[in-house]
């Protein structure tokens, strides 16, 4: 049968994959859940539709034992259709069977694995807001119909779900390199209000995507290693080693002093105003798409990186070879592309786009105003005007001396001096080891050491990036970040967002109706007063229930991995365990009142050993 994946919260299974001995004959379809805990390896069996594509066959059909549907999901057994609506648990983990039965009674079934996840990050070239980010899981650059989609906030920001029994392919918990990347394309840069000409990708764990973490994935395409393409691209380009591409927000580092800020903002300037008028003077005489313009630019540029060359992309001997490489690859693709026309303006387009980064490097030293706004000025004018003359030299409809005198000297200073940026261009504010008392909401980016991050009356946004943070909400609606390290997270007062990251964490959602995310490592997690929702995620986590303290909705406890920890003197007698639907419900028994429940776990799994003491 093997089905396809899931997008926008729907998904419609194939049709008769499997050959049926009666030609014509109906086939009816049904679905049914199980937890997934309930129902190991040992159940089931590899085998090949007619398609020759995998799926799972039930060994012995008592081996599923179904749990109602919880009232988020339907099934259209006419259109084959699972729909999830919006009041879904964040994440939710079970096993779905989809049963195909003919006309006579003779039926074969498959199980997919049904969990949610979701990744969230930032677009940046300045910030992207309107981007269509994607998981490209087969890595073609286009958003194909089974794949998940977001659209990026007003500061870059976006959150993109998945399910990963269909995109985690080894199910070993998360979506490795191989399995996809991260995929950004269109929207509108917040700093010079020009759109994203390129598109942009990064490797499926990051958090930032930018044409640093598009060289980055390139690399790792081409089978280097993650860590090693990150050292190759920070060695290149002479960003600190201590820099992680694809979790720092250059832009937040540079306007809050954090070491290697400026440098990481300054490359991953010039690298985007090296790809996009490239890819433009090419896009003016090729016929080739755009998405493979750009991936032949980013791969020119990682061949120098991988053979270990420092690249100065201010320098025009530096950049004309990479261009040369760049036409040599499209000529492949599209055959009518007249290499031998276009080689005679690289060199003189080589000059323009050097002298565009040469004032990268100009606003990187200016005292004069902030540096992202000194360098929105310069894009503003080496992405808009600069980029269409080089289209248009290829094109043949503007001479390459022409280009040069308007792009280059006093014509591009005064190009660039007349320039007008968008109000309120979107800036991060303070960094690690802050205390802030702001009513206004406030972004606080942490460093690469152990900071102490405090929000103010606002809703904030902290996130800690390296090191082991210790993160507090205090008043406000708040999104904490934890970052990588062992982090303490605190939600204080209202409605927050914790999200662990790697490590093992400590959350604490306080007062308010919050949500919960460790991410990967050994977390504990406490929900505070309030009806708050728990996600454990990777590792063996532990949930901490309490008298008084609200109602929590864990939605991925697995029985056997993670524990729950009984505070406030609370003992197991005292409990009361029951099944509802799809939830395990665990309550006070004397007074009735609801602890926790846990989503797509039967309460026969539930016992003594699922418990400790806090």
């Amino acid at each position: 049968m093997s089905q396809g994946g899931f997008k926008t919260n729907e998904l419609t299974f194939a049709a008769n994959t499997d050959t049926d001995p009666d030609p014509g004959d109906k086939i009816s379809y049904t679905i049914c859940l199980a937890d997934y805990n309930a129902v190991d390896s040992s159940a089931y069996r590899w085998k090949s539709d007619r398609n020759g594509r995998s799926y799972r066959e039930l060994i012995d059909k008592s081996s599923f034992p179904e749990i109602p549907l919880p009232s988020w999901l339907t099934f259209n057994p006419e259109t084959r259709t699972v729909k999830i609506d919006e009041t879904r648990p964040k994440n939710f983990n079970y096993w779905l069977k989809i049963t195909g039965t003919d006309s006579s009674g003779a039926s074969v079934s498959e199980i997919v694995r049904f969990k949610s996840s979701s990744f969230r990050g930032f677009v940046i070239d300045s910030y992207i807001a309107g981007s269509t980010i994607f998981l490209d899981a087969n890595k073609n650059g286009i958003l194909d119909p089974n794949e998940p989609s977001a659209i990026t906030g007003p500061n870059g920001e976006f959150e993109l779900n998945l399910a990963s029994d269909i995109f985690d392919k080894n199910q070993n918990g998360e979506i490795d390199p191989e399995e996809g990347n991260l995929v950004a394309t269109g929207g509108t840069d917040t700093a010079t209000g020009l759109p994203l000409e390129t598109p942009v990708t990064a490797p499926p764990d990051a958090t930032v995507v930018t044409l640093l973490t598009s060289l980055v994935a390139d690399l790792i395409d081409k089978g280097v290693t993650p860590a090693e393409a990150q050292s190759l691209v920070k060695t290149s380009l002479a960003i600190p080693a201590n820099i992680d591409l694809t979790s720092l927000d250059p832009i937040a580092a540079t306007n809050n002093n954090q070491p290697g800020g400026i440098a990481t903002l300054s490359a991953m300037v010039k690298v985007q105003n090296f790809i996009t008028q490239t890819a433009a003077a090419i896009d003016g005489a090729s016929s080739a798409s755009n998405t493979d313009i750009v991936k032949a630019v980013v791969s020119s540029i990682t061949s120098r990186i991988q053979s270990g060359t420092v690249l100065n992309l201010s320098n025009a001997a530096d950049l004309e070879p990479i261009i040369q490489q760049t036409a040599a690859k499209i000529q492949q693709i599209d055959p009518s592309f007249n290499r031998q026309k276009f080689a005679q303006t690289t060199s003189q387009s080589a000059t323009v786009m050097a002298t565009a980064n040469q004032r990268i490097d100009a606003a990187i030293s200016s005292t004069t105003t902030s540096i992202p706004e000194a360098i929105a000025r310069v894009q503003k004018v080496a992405l808009g005007e600069t980029t269409q003359d080089l289209k248009a030299v290829g094109a043949g409809t503007k001479s390459i001396s022409q280009a040069v005198a308007e792009n280059t000297g006093t014509a591009l200073d005064t190009q660039i001096q007349a320039v007008t940026l968008p109000a309120g261009i979107a800036t991060p504010v303070v960094t690690g080891d802050a205390d802030l008392g702001s009513n206004s909401p406030d972004r606080i980016l942490g460093t690469n050491d152990d900071d102490i991050l405090t929000g103010g009356s606002g809703n904030d946004v902290l996130m800690g990036m390296r090191g082991n943070d210790y993160l507090d909400g205090t008043l406000g609606n708040d999104s904490l970040f934890g970052g990588k390290g062992n982090d303490i997270l605190l939600g204080g007062g209202g409605d927050d967002a914790l999200f662990g990251g790697r490590g093992a964490d400590i959350l604490n959602g306080g007062d308010g109706n919050d949500i919960l995310l460790a991410g990967k490592g050994n977390d504990l997690l406490t929900g505070g007063l309030g009806t708050d929702t728990l996600t454990g995620g990777n590792g063996n986590d532990k949930f901490l229930l309490a008298t008084n303290a609200g109602t929590d909705t864990i939605t991925d406890f697995e029985v056997g991995k993670d524990l729950l920890v009984l505070g406030n003197n609370l003992t197991f007698a005292q409990l009361s365990i029951t099944q509802e639907n799809s939830a395990t419900f665990i309550r006070l028994s004397a007074t009735g009142a609801i602890l926790a429940s846990l989503n797509g776990v039967a309460a026969s799994a539930i016992d003594a050993t699922n418990f400790n003491i806090a």
